[in-house]
């Protein structure tokens, strides 16, 4: 009876630790502004574009415009990624490239960074 309980346990542990290891080693999908929709929703991507407009909220929080010409949308750089962040580096025109998740928030499709490192201005 013993061997059962200890066999699971390790098997527990060792599927937790490959879910890990699955989790940490997946590359967010790189997609062009204009091909993110709803569908993508709770999926990491990549995409590059222009700041089209910048408004920093009192808290903190930096709510950008981007665009690629085609399409705009949405990308909330909240306070605890931008205070790692120049916020006077965020000028309309300056080319961006963002890692984040895909949500969708008042049905407007958005890309929301985790960390400063999501975030490259300059686009490269």
């Amino acid at each position: 009876m013993n061997y059962i309980v200890v066999g699971s346990l390790a098997m527990s542990v060792a599927g937790l630790f490959l879910i890990y290891v699955a989790a940490a080693n997946i590359e967010p999908e790189n997609m062009e502004l204009a091909s993110i929709t709803g569908d993508l929703v709770g999926r990491t991507v990549t995409t590059e574009g222009s700041i089209k407009s910048e408004w920093l909220h009192k808290d903190g929080h930096m709510f950008l415009t981007v665009t690629d010409g085609k399409k705009d949308i949405q990308v909330p750089v909240f306070s605890n990624v931008m205070q790692h962040l120049n916020e006077n580096d965020f000028k309309p025109k300056t080319r961006i490239k963002v890692t984040g998740i895909v949500d969708d928030y008042k049905k407007q499709i958005q890309i929301v960074p985790r960390k400063p490192g999501d975030i490259d201005l300059g686009g490269g």
